[in-house]
């Protein structure tokens, strides 16, 4: 376990994201290994002169980014150094052998329920201004053909390269980290991994084929998410 007055000694900036900067920096240097336990909250905050809850934020800080783990009997634990988030359960996908029937993990739609993209994609080649940095990604000619059909007066549009990317810029917009999330249960495997990510804590909502479940729904609605993903 690393001694509390050691690591004060390590840590100038003494607010939460100053003691998870150094933090960051004493594990990618190495001289605090993987697996090594860290003091208590209570007791690195005595020996830095904070609150209990300013090293709880620095803690929870690493933990968003896989700095650290919490454990019940060993405490917070050092994992290594941070990396870029990646989508854990996402890149699983398909590593069953050829057994499974039928996969439904990715949770893709059905390419005959897509629409051709031939002619779209001709129209979008000869776009004038194409390769113009300044160009406006949102086109006259692609709000014209989007707008009448939009079930609300939109006060902005924004495109996304694809759903999850939509979603993703979504949940980013409407939530911070440590917000709940309402998902429908079951869901794909990319939307978890892009909520863990961000931080957010998911709250399952049961769903048939008629959609949400009413009692479920009012159950996580009464827990005040920011947004449901459904």
């Amino acid at each position: 376990m690393t001694d509390a007055a050691w690591l004060a000694e390590r840590i100038g900036d003494r607010t939460a994201r100053g003691i998870a900067a150094a933090m960051t920096g004493l594990i990618r240097g190495g001289e605090i290994p993987a697996g090594t336990r860290l003091p208590t909250v209570r007791g690195l905050a005595a020996e830095l002169g904070v609150s209990p809850g300013t090293v709880a934020d620095a803690w929870a800080t690493l933990r968003r980014h896989r700095v650290v783990s919490a454990q019940r009997r060993r405490g917070t634990v050092v994992i290594g150094p941070p990396n870029v988030p990646h989508p854990a359960r996402y890149e699983r996908i398909g590593e069953f052998g050829t057994r499974l029937a039928i996969d439904l993990a990715v949770a893709a739609p059905d390419p005959a329920l897509l629409p051709p993209l031939d002619a779209a994609l001709a129209v979008g080649a000869r776009t004038p201004h194409l390769n113009d940095y300044t160009r406006e990604t949102i086109t006259p000619a692609l709000r014209a053909a989007v707008e009448p059909g939009w079930p609300f007066p939109a006060a902005a549009m924004l495109t996304a390269g694809g759903g999850y990317e939509g979603v993703q810029l979504v949940c980013q917009t409407v939530a911070v980290p440590g917000d709940r999330i309402a998902v429908e249960d079951p869901t794909g495997a990319r939307l978890l991994d892009i909520l863990e990510a961000q931080g957010a804590e998911v709250v399952p909502v049961a769903c048939d084929a008629e959609g949400p479940e009413p009692e479920s729904l009012a159950e996580a609605l009464a827990e005040g998410p920011a947004a449901f993903v459904y």
